[in-house]
């Protein structure tokens, strides 16, 4: 995930939020292990404090993916594109293209 991107929605509030924490606790996280992997840092305290920053990475995009399902307006999202997915799908099968992930 590159630091500079900025992630909107038009549909949740509460879910742009989880979604900024966790690319926020994953920039942190990220920026710590390049910078110990760049220097001398290795040590017990370094080590200790990246497996507390990829705990709390771990626990916003935990709480991220547990909002998607349970957020009634974010799983209707999901839903929908889910339905435009597939019809896209069929529409490339119909023409005899073949999609892929």
């Amino acid at each position: 995930m590159p630091t500079s991107t900025v992630f909107t929605t038009a549909v949740c509030d509460g879910y742009e939020d989880l979604l900024k924490e966790s690319q926020r606790a994953w920039t942190i996280w990220k920026g710590l292990c390049q910078r110990i992997s760049g220097s001398c840092l290795q040590s017990r305290i370094a080590d200790d404090e990246l497996r507390n920053l990829q705990a709390r990475y771990a626990r916003s995009y935990s709480a991220l993916e547990n909002h998607a399902h349970t957020c009634a307006t974010c799983r209707r999202v999901v839903q929908l594109n889910n339905r435009t997915n597939a019809r896209i799908e069929e529409a490339g099968l119909s023409l005899g293209l073949r999609m892929t992930a």
